[in-house]
């Protein structure tokens, strides 16, 4: 983490969200910004063990399991600022824009993913009838 904030000294929140989604369901796209307006600011997705039974499963998570879906070059669009004072979680520019979005089709267990703060990101919808299990950590530079 020290690497992508270039600094020498890196914090995180003590709090570490950690979600479950089940059949159908999904996380809607939003941007951490609007929340935490911090330029230095990075988020960790972290996938959990699948929860199939009470021992361990270990991932892999398919794409039916309703992982990350990132909005490549979002953390790039205007009107951050213009919109940080107001509810709204997504930049004004978003809907004109023709940015791709991305989500792995398969993450492995260690794997995690790393994105700006201002990257617009939500899930793809749980289609596996699994609990999908994961956890956010965010980084600053301390």
């Amino acid at each position: 983490m020290q690497g992508l904030l270039k600094s020498g000294q890196v914090g995180t929140f003590r709090t570490k969200w950690l979600r479950v989604k089940g059949h159908l369901e999904y996380t809607d796209i939003h941007s951490d910004y609007y929340k935490f307006p911090q330029d230095s600011l990075r988020i960790a997705w972290i996938p959990l063990s699948k929860p199939t039974c009470l021992k361990h499963s270990s991932v892999p998570m398919t794409a039916s399991h309703g992982p990350l879906a990132l909005c490549r070059g979002s953390q790039l669009l205007p009107d951050y600022e213009y919109l940080a004072p107001h509810t709204e979680e997504v930049p004004l520019a978003l809907p004109r824009s023709s940015l791709p979005w991305h989500s792995p089709s398969l993450i492995e267990e260690g794997d995690f993913i790393v994105f700006h703060n201002r990257t617009v990101h939500g899930s793809l919808v749980n289609r596996s009838g699994e609990l999908r299990l994961s956890v956010d950590t965010r980084w600053v530079k301390g």
